[in-house]
Formats: structure tokens, sequence, C-alpha cells
């Protein structure tokens, strides 16, 4: 069932012209810059509050 998707998909983009295939892609790509980057594995500052409330640089538990 994918596969046959696929393959409509693949027709039907093969089917427009080089100005359609353009604007088709042009709000896909406004909509990718208003998303902007995933800042969700941004490195932290270190100076985060811990699970006691002391806040500071807080050093990883020692491996055992």
């Amino acid at each position: 069932m994918a596969l046959m998707a696929l393959t409509h998909a693949q027709m039907a983009l093969e089917a427009l012209q080089p100005d359609q295939l353009a604007m088709l892609a042009l709000p896909l790509l406004v909509l990718l810059l208003l998303l902007g980057p995933d800042d969700s594995a941004a490195p932290t500052t270190g100076t985060e509050t811990d699970s006691t409330g002391n806040s500071g640089i807080i050093a990883a538990d020692p491996i055992s």
C-alpha cells in the first residue's frame, strides 16, 4: 500500500512543470523557516538548579 502511494506521488511530481514545482515547494520552505531550529538539544549554561534547590554548576553523579 505504501509503495503504491509513493508511486502515485512520484507520478504526480513528474507531471508538474518546473514552475509548478517551485510554487509547491515555496510554502513548504516558508513553513520550515517559521518553525525554526530545534533548540531542545542546545547546550546548557551549567547554571541550572538541582533537585535540592542549589544553583550553579551541577556535577554529574560519579560512576561507581
